[in-house]
């Protein structure tokens, strides 16, 4: 994206460029059971959500608030459907190496996920979705702002440092599976304020590179935590295979799961070397703000 040159040209950009991601990944998840769809719909969602909170101050506050709240309702279904997409694949992959496993809980998150298809494609139907299709679509023509201020990059620069401030609050946590969710979700939210600022003052390229090596593997982390409690689940149920022996059965699937992903725990270097990137980028902008103002 080239630099802007009013906050009406850079939110049309932003607006516009997301809006036809998810135009174009809606459709693929409406039209085919590819779950590449579902995820790059996801992915835009949370995208937009990202980009319209960060451009609080900017954007017409009624505005921002509906469409957080219609762009929070449809991702959490596009995330449902995506987690067990997720964790389909990856325990097909491990049971295809290790043929000792029972993969009858493949099986019920198959039905799981196939139960849900009806659910999403109504959803991608409804009035409602294309209600905000629209109100996207027209916001990346006209964007709905607010009275903007002269300075109005200033409180934007803001929150993008928060967002990692709230990266290096998570890091200091004790590493349990809750907590390395939490970092996993504010690394995620840190990374797509960090794409805004990349597009309005450049420069970001080495930050979003580390935030997204350090996502890979908290993701890892975090599939592993979904997938052993979606089969503790399933082997806990009265639905689960008769025959089989409940714990081996949890236990046989953990060491699994636990050996496919080894190196999942690498996040602190590249989080650590974007945090330090994070604070030198922004001392050069602080700096150039107050060459301007001299």
């Amino acid at each position: 994206m080239s630099r802007p040159v009013s906050p009406e040209h850079f939110v049309a950009q932003l607006l516009s460029r997301e809006t036809a991601a998810l135009l174009r990944s809606s459709s693929v998840a409406r039209t085919s059971r590819d779950p590449e769809g579902v995820h790059q719909a996801r992915v835009a969602t949370r995208r937009l959500r990202a980009e319209v909170s960060l451009l609080a101050g900017v954007l017409d506050p009624q505005w921002s608030t509906r469409l957080e709240h219609e762009l929070g309702h449809f991702g959490r279904l596009l995330g449902r459907c995506r987690d067990l997409d997720v964790v389909i694949a990856r325990l097909d992959a491990i049971a295809g190496d290790d043929p000792t496993l029972d993969t009858t809980v493949i099986v019920h998150l198959r039905a799981r996920r196939d139960a849900l298809t009806p659910r999403l494609e109504a959803a991608i139907d409804s009035r409602r979705y294309r209600k905000m299709l629209s109100c996207l679509v027209n916001a990346s023509l006209s964007p709905p702002l607010t009275p903007v201020p002269p300075d109005w990059r200033s409180p934007m620069l803001a929150r993008w440092r928060d967002r990692w401030d709230a990266v290096a609050t998570a890091m200091e946590l004790p590493p349990t599976s809750e907590q390395l969710h939490a970092l996993r979700i504010a690394t995620k939210r840190a990374r797509y304020a960090s794409e805004v600022v990349d597009a309005l003052v450049g420069k970001l390229q080495p930050v979003l590179d580390r935030a997204s090596a350090a996502q890979d593997h908290l993701g890892l982390l975090h599939d592993q935590t979904v997938a052993s409690a979606l089969v503790a689940e399933w082997y806990g149920s009265p639905a689960a295979a008769q025959g089989v022996d409940p714990s081996d059965a949890i236990e046989s699937w953990a060491r699994a799961l636990q050996a496919d992903s080894p190196h999942a725990h690498r996040w602190l270097d590249p989080l650590n070397e974007a945090l330090l990137l994070v604070e030198e980028r922004s001392r050069s902008l602080s700096g150039s703000r107050e060459r301007k103002s001299g």
